[in-house]
């Protein structure tokens, strides 16, 4: 713990000299210095509680009307402290990997989407496992109802066996395994997506 409190210093009393964790003052006085190179700021993962950095983001912005912050989050809003200058501040109420591949036009597969989303359902509910419990649930009925289907599918062909119909082309070992692993990525992609369908629709 005393390692972290020398590592790690957040909060809104960063330059305060009042308090136990400070950052050098110089790092303050580079940001205000070096902000006045770019037109455009883009902030993520800061939430706007120290009055000093918001006080050079105001001065910043106030100084040229060309300047432009851009605000993401997926809960963001203009601070109250830059209201006044709302017309340069953009927000974009995304998860910052979203916005990055947007800005980057990156494209992500349906796996990585499907991945995401689940993952963020999940960070939203982590403390509620009773609603976290909710997916595996829906995930083993889904899955026991494939495996009925396959059986169902199984025992269509063997009676047209015993009925004379020609048989189907027995496939390779590494056509079978590449082929059950498509399936197999559709079906999981399909599930989340399906789920978390669900979960929007009642909420």
């Amino acid at each position: 713990m005393q390692f972290l409190q020398r590592s790690l210093v957040a909060g809104t009393h960063k330059f305060d000299n009042r308090h136990g964790q400070v950052i050098p003052k110089e790092f303050l006085k580079q940001f205000e210095s070096n902000i006045n190179f770019v037109s455009t700021l883009i902030c993520i993962g800061y939430s706007f509680g120290d009055l000093h950095i918001n006080q050079v983001l105001r001065d910043w912005l106030e100084r040229s009307p060309d300047r432009r912050l851009e605000v993401v989050s997926p809960g963001a809003s203009i601070p109250p402290f830059l209201l006044h200058l709302s017309p340069q501040v953009s927000v974009f109420k995304e998860a910052a990997s979203d916005y990055l591949d947007r800005l980057t036009g990156i494209v992500r597969s349906r796996r990585e989407l499907s991945q995401r989303r689940l993952g963020a359902w999940f960070y939203r509910h982590r403390n509620a496992p009773d609603v976290q419990q909710k997916f595996c649930t829906f995930m083993q009925e889904r899955q026991n109802a494939s495996f009925r289907i396959l059986l169902e599918k199984m025992k269509h062909r063997s009676s047209r066996k015993e009925e004379g119909a020609s048989p189907e082309r027995a496939k390779a070992p590494e056509e079978f395994a590449r082929e059950l692993a498509e399936q197999n990525l559709l079906s999981f992609d399909t599930l989340v997506e399906e789920f978390l369908e669900k979960e929007a629709s009642v909420s």
